[in-house]
């Protein structure tokens, strides 16, 4: 509702008009009155270069391949989405607050990033020499280490005699 008062259209609504819409907005109002600072804009480099930093994240959580742990992946994501949201809704904040958001999100961001690739180092590194072998005959499997193929046929002559 437009007015100041919650008045009948048929009392005064002239006056109320004038008075509502002619007046000048108080002192440090976001109407235009205010210290208010310069908006951001899309097109800003500041903007482009915290989305690339946040996608650049989530290309690496989302690879196809990745042996990233699941919850490892939705961390990651709460980060992006963050930065992502920020950057997508630069166009409403001022400069400086979009600069120091942005400067804690990109520290955030350049941090998961290394421990993203450490935590996924190490999970290749605990599943190299690994394999599925068959456990029964119905189709199911466990994960045991892989041979060469003289351990192998070593291990079947041992059972076998």
């Amino acid at each position: 509702w437009p007015f100041k008062n919650d008045v009948c259209f048929s009392s005064g609504l002239h006056s109320l008009l004038t008075a509502t819409f002619s007046s000048p907005p108080p002192a440090g109002s976001r109407r235009g009155g205010g210290r208010a600072g310069r908006m951001m804009e899309e097109a800003d480099p500041r903007v482009k270069k915290l989305q690339d930093l946040a996608w650049s994240l989530q290309s690496l959580t989302s690879k196809p391949g990745g042996k990233l742990p699941e919850q490892e992946k939705r961390i990651a994501y709460r980060v992006t989405s963050r930065a992502i949201e920020l950057c997508t809704n630069c166009v409403y904040l001022e400069e400086q607050d979009f600069v120091q958001r942005a400067a804690v999100l990109t520290k955030e961001l350049e941090a998961k990033k290394l421990e993203v690739k450490e935590i996924e180092e190490a999970e290749i590194a605990r599943l190299s020499g690994k394999c599925y072998r068959a456990a029964d005959a119905n189709g199911g499997y466990t994960v045991g280490s892989r041979q060469s193929a003289a351990e192998a046929k070593a291990a079947a002559e041992l059972a076998a005699s």
